[in-house]
């Protein structure tokens, strides 16, 4: 059972991991601001126009202390929920 639930997680988190490690220029693990937009880029150019996301709007969400720096996870929960919000 665990074994399936990891496969399914790897399998789900696959394409956005990629994108992150894309824009990840530094391989730290860490994207700042500016490779944020970049992820939002990516992630835009196969949304539709209707569905497109505002990063200004979503670096104010998850970074609202202008920390710089975004970790995957928070990434992946965010991103998770847009369609839900």
């Amino acid at each position: 059972m665990l074994d399936f639930q990891i496969r399914s997680r790897d399998k789900y988190l696959k394409n956005f991991s990629h994108l992150f490690k894309k824009c990840d220029l530094d391989s730290d693990g860490i994207i700042n601001e500016e490779e944020f937009v970049l992820l939002l880029n990516l992630i835009n150019k196969i949304l539709p126009e209707d569905s497109q996301l505002d990063p200004e709007l979503i670096l104010n969400v998850l970074d609202p202390y202008n920390n710089k720096r975004i970790i995957f996870s928070e990434c992946v929960q965010f991103l998770s929920n847009v369609n839900k919000i």
